[in-house]
């Protein structure tokens, strides 16, 4: 009995454990389904989330428009995160201020508005931290989106990063006080990160665009030629002004050869781009095609054997360059010539004066007369030598008088028109019927006209038979200026030649011939006339040689000379007492000659036994001083007596071989009476004498 009760026992135990266990299985198998549809769930969700960031990307490749992008942004992120509002705020082109550029739902009206950095919103917040922000608006604590206060609800705010750089924000926000999920929170950064990386993109092709534009803008917009070439010379691209210089369009100069275009030597390209590999070495060329002077300049341009060369027009800056040298050149040469000058004048003054003292002696005879003359003439020649190479090292001032050029050009024909008949020349005349008038002195202007007319003269006397020996003459009134063209028939000048034709000493004569100073000459009147000369270089085509004057003024001068001054009353001085400076012992001798033999009494000062003493000795009636000659405290004579002895200015005249303009003006300054060297011996005692009768007369 007992064993049958074990039994039922342990089938009861077993009965109840197979009922827990079913108990069980069930338990563990409801768990399972719950497991397993949860997982179905997420799986469905993130299957969800995957076609959505997948439609994302195809939206977001589908344009690169920084607006459309931020639009479309907030409009997905809206349906897919379930909110009421999103907006997409982007980094602004001004200093630290962010702007709304792509809104929708509830924030909509936000799209457009920018506000700085430094407030206190959830986007500023979000982008200043870097990484995602969430925030829960009670009715008594509002929180502000983006310049916005949200009185109720949930906000979210991602950062947009790309490539290590703050682009913007994404932001969104739910009426109502329902927390986002992880997933919510999830989709809105991977769809923060897909969107910064599309932006940067976007940016970057912008920046892209923006940039092509700009180089092409700035391309077109230099002033020198540009083109790009190939390996072969031809041209690639090719900018406004490289079209305007060779008269072609852009687009047909698109795949044509560089070099053609732009000079005869189909080297000229090959040789520049060669060049370039060391630096920029610029060739410098003439171009036929063009008439202009090109310097080309070429950069290397990657690996495929193109560059860019720069094609600059620099005829002109080769003109003016050439102008520098030339008055370089004069410059240089007037120094040497002024102290040439100088060195001459004090012998010119003793040959001059003493002939002309002799002359007026009665014991010489009428062929010491003769050979006096022969003195006096060649002496008078090298003045005149001297008296042009101070015109070229030193333009006198042109004078304030009103000249007709016509009337010039009428006066000098008359000169040399026998010269012309005697070599059987023919001369064309055509004079302006408008008046030619310039302001300038009238005898340096007819040597401009004499000087251009004897060297048309020079060019046509050796034609041959069979050319014509013609001169052109012709008078005009251009933009305010009165031009002299004067044109020959002669065998042209070449282009070598006529870059040299204004220089000192340039002859295209035989030895003896020429000085090659006539056209310098020219140059420095002109120029000191504020005028302009060039010479037309044609190959035997005849020369041409055209003169530009300022006009006058209606207005600006008087006519008529000024009055002359009323003759003095001869006085007669029986005896002065002269003191004489000069440190040419030549010069002493002959003015303590003349002067002596007038009665005077000449009282000659040793200029290296301190002569300002010499003025201590006496009280002299008169001084004729070297203004140069130093005095024991150092300085100068004119300056040391205008200091010390300003009573004896009014009885001295300066005597100078200086013929730098800078002492002209200094002795000017001085208000005393003052001579160049070598002067009218006639004229020193002239002068002299009506300083002798003012002084008296006081």
């Amino acid at each position: 009995m007992t064993g049958l009760w074990g039994v039922l026992g342990a089938l009861a135990a077993g009965v109840l454990g197979l009922w827990i266990g079913s108990r069980r299985s069930a338990s563990r198998i409801q768990q399972i389904q719950h497991d397993v549809e949860t997982g179905r769930g997420e799986l469905k969700r993130r299957m969800d989330e995957i076609f959505s960031l997948q439609e994302l990307s195809y939206l977001l490749a589908d344009t690169i428009s920084l607006d459309r992008i931020a639009d479309q942004v907030a409009q997905y992120v809206e349906r897919f995160v379930a909110s009421d509002g999103v907006l997409v705020a982007l980094t602004h082109a001004a200093p630290r201020q962010i702007q709304v550029v792509g809104a929708s739902g509830s924030l909509k009206s936000l799209k457009g508005q920018a506000t700085n950095y430094g407030d206190a919103s959830l986007v500023t917040k979000t982008m200043a931290n870097q990484h995602l922000d969430t925030a829960t608006a009670p009715a008594d604590r509002p929180v502000s989106i983006f310049g916005s206060e949200l009185r109720s609800g949930t906000l979210a705010a991602a950062p947009l990063q790309a490539h290590g750089e703050i682009l913007g924000a994404i932001a969104l926000v739910r009426d109502r006080e329902t927390p986002l999920t992880d997933a919510d929170l999830r989709l809105l950064t991977t769809a923060a990160a897909h969107t910064a990386l599309a932006l940067g993109n976007a940016r970057f092709v912008e920046l892209i665009r923006t940039g092509k534009d700009q180089w092409e803008a700035t391309f077109d917009a230099i002033a020198d030629g540009i083109a790009v070439v190939d390996e072969r010379g031809c041209i690639r691209r090719a900018n406004r002004a490289l079209s305007s210089m060779t008269g072609v369009r852009v687009v047909d100069l698109i795949g044509k050869e560089l070099a053609p275009l732009l000079a005869t030597d189909q080297n000229l390209v090959t040789q520049v781009v060669k060049d370039s590999g060391g630096g920029p070495h610029p060739l410098v060329a003439r171009s036929d095609q063009l008439k202009l002077v090109l310097r080309l300049t070429a950069a290397p341009m990657g690996e495929a054997a193109w560059a860019v060369i720069l094609i600059e027009d620099v005829t002109e800056q080769q003109a003016l360059e050439a102008s520098v040298i030339q008055n370089e050149k004069m410059a240089a040469v007037g120094q040497l010539v002024s102290g040439v000058a100088h060195e001459l004048n004090n012998p010119l003054t003793s040959i001059t004066g003493l002939t002309e003292f002799l002359q007026q002696q009665p014991s010489v005879d009428e062929r010491g007369h003769q050979h006096l003359s022969v003195i006096r003439e060649q002496a008078d020649r090298a003045a005149a030598i001297v008296r042009n190479l101070l015109a070229f090292a030193r333009p006198p001032s042109p004078g304030t008088a009103r000249v007709d050029m016509n009337d010039v050009v009428s006066r000098t024909i008359a000169l040399t028109r026998y010269e012309m008949r005697l070599r059987d020349i023919e001369l064309s005349v055509d004079l302006d019927t408008q008046p030619t008038n310039v302001v300038g002195d009238l005898y340096q202007l007819q040597q401009v006209v004499l000087n251009l007319i004897t060297n048309a003269i020079h060019a046509v006397a050796d034609n041959p038979p069979a050319r014509e020996r013609r001169i052109a003459i012709k008078t005009s009134r251009s933009d305010g200026a009165v031009v002299l063209d004067v044109g020959d028939t002669g065998p042209g000048i070449p282009e070598e030649t006529a870059a040299k034709v204004f220089d000192p000493f340039f002859t295209t004569k035989n030895p003896g011939e020429g000085t090659g100073l006539g056209l310098s000459i020219t140059y420095g009147i002109v120029q000191s006339h504020r005028g302009d000369i060039r010479v037309v270089a044609e190959d035997d085509a005849g020369g041409r040689f055209v003169v530009s004057l300022p006009a006058a003024q209606s207005m600006a001068y008087q006519e008529g000379a000024a009055p002359e001054r009323p003759a003095e009353a001869a006085r007669e001085i029986v005896s002065a007492l002269v003191l004489l400076v000069d440190r040419d012992a030549a010069v002493r001798q002959m003015i303590d000659l003349v002067f002596s033999h007038d009665g005077h009494t000449v009282v000659v000062a040793d200029p290296d036994e301190r002569p300002d003493l010499a003025l201590d000795a006496a009280a002299y009636d008169l001084i004729l001083a070297d203004p140069r000659v130093p005095v024991s405290t150092g300085g100068t004579f004119a300056d040391w007596v205008r200091r010390e002895r300003p009573e004896v200015m009014e009885r001295t005249i300066f005597l100078t071989a200086d013929v730098r303009p800078e002492t002209t003006e200094w002795l000017e300054r001085t208000g005393c009476r003052f001579f160049h060297k070598p002067f009218n011996v006639q004229e020193l005692k002239e002068a002299a004498d009506r300083l002798l009768s003012e002084t008296k007369m006081t």
